[in-house]
């Protein structure tokens, strides 16, 4: 893995709480200058995403946007 490197991170399947756990591992996994595209579904997954992104030390490139005004939201982060 390359810095500036994109991933993504889909979890519009996945159900609170593991969503939280999904997108934490990946994020622990990333290095410094690398980008995680996340993909995910609802909007008490997008909440508690959002509150959990405060807590921990990204930096929120792209907010979180719904996708064509539906339930599916999608946001950028990376790793300092």
């Amino acid at each position: 893995m390359k810095e500036n490197e994109i991933l993504h991170l889909d979890i519009r399947d996945k159900k609170c709480p593991m969503t939280t756990v999904y997108i934490r591992a990946s994020f622990d996994s990333l290095l410094s200058g690398q980008i995680l595209e996340i993909t995910l579904k609802g909007h008490d997954t997008y909440r508690n995403i959002s509150d959990m992104l405060k807590i921990i030390p990204c930096k929120i490139v792209k907010d979180f946007q719904s996708i064509n005004d539906s339930d599916v939201f999608s946001g950028v982060i990376t790793k300092p």
